[in-house]
C-alpha cells in the first residue's frame, strides 16, 4: 500500500514487481492517476482494490496475471475507465466487484477462463455503459445464488454477453440488460437440467423475440424463464 492515497501522483512510477505476490491496495484512492506503467504479475496472487476509486485512470496497460487468485474491488469505481485490460484469470477464484461503479467502461476485453472462481457477486455492478464482454464466462465452480447476486446490476447498455454452455447451476438474473436475441436464445440453450432454479430475462427489449421452444425446453431441464 506504498502509494495509496497519494491524491497527487499522475504517473505510476517504474517498479521491479517480478517477484511480488501481492498488489493489494497498491493505488488505492490515488484520484489523480491517470498513467501506468506495465508491471511483471507473473508471481502475483492478490490484486485486492489495486487501483480501486482511480478515478481520473482511462486506461490500463495489458496485465500479465496469470497467478491470480483473488481480484475484489480491483477496479472498483474507476469511473472513466474506457475498458478492462486484457487480463488472465484461469487460476483466479474471486472477482467480487471488480468492476463495480465502472461506469463509462463500454468493452471487457480478453480474460480467459473463468473456471475456478467461486464468488463473482457484482462483477459488473453498476456498469452502466458496458456493450461488450468479450470472453465467455464459465460457471463451473459457482454453487450458489449469492455469488452472483448483482453480477449485472445496472448493465443498461450490455448487448453481447456469453456464457460455457451446461456449466450454469445457479440462478441469476440479466434484468435490465439490453442483449441481442443471439445472445438471448444462445444463453436459454446452454443451460444445463437443474432443479428449480430461475433465470430472470425481464425488461430486456429483444426478450420478446426468444424462441418459444426454446423456452419450452429450458423448463423441462428445472429452469423457469423470467421474461415480463
Amino acid at each position: 500500500e506504498k502509494y495509496r492515497e497519494n491524491d497527487i501522483m499522475i504517473s505510476s512510477p517504474k517498479l521491479r514487481t517480478d517477484d511480488v505476490t501481492t498488489v493489494v491496495r497498491m493505488f488505492y484512492r490515488c484520484y489523480a492517476l491517470t498513467d501506468v506503467q506495465q508491471y511483471d504479475y507473473r508471481k502475483c496472487e492478490d490484486f485486492t482494490g489495486q487501483f480501486t476509486e482511480c478515478t481520473s485512470l482511462k486506461t490500463v496497460p495489458c496485465m500479465f496475471t496469470v497467478s491470480g487468485k483473488i481480484f475484489d474491488y480491483q477496479f472498483k469505481k474507476c469511473s472513466l475507465l474506457e475498458y478492462s485490460p486484457r487480463m488472465i484469470l484461469d487460476e483466479a477464484t474471486r472477482v467480487v466487484g471488480m468492476y463495480s461503479g465502472c461506469t463509462m467502461m463500454k468493452r471487457v476485453l480478453s480474460f480467459g477462463s473463468t473456471a475456478k472462481i467461486s464468488n463473482m457477486k457484482e462483477w459488473f455492478n453498476g456498469c452502466s455503459a458496458l456493450q461488450i464482454i468479450t470472453d465467455p464466462i464459465d460457471f463451473t465452480s459457482i454453487e450458489d445464488e449469492t455469488a452472483v447476486e448483482n453480477m449485472f446490476n445496472e448493465c443498461v447498455d450490455l448487448e453481447v454477453l456469453s456464457f460455457v454452455p451446461n456449466t450454469l447451476k445457479v440462478s441469476l438474473s440479466l434484468a435490465g440488460t439490453n442483449l441481442s436475441i443471439e445472445c438471448i436464445d444462445a444463453i436459454i440453450e446452454g443451460l444445463p437440467t437443474v432443479e428449480g432454479k430461475t433465470l430472470n430475462l425481464t425488461n430486456i427489449p429483444n426478450v420478446e423475440y426468444t424462441d418459444s421452444a426454446l423456452i419450452q425446453e429450458a423448463t423441462a431441464k428445472g429452469w423457469t424463464i423470467l421474461t415480463e
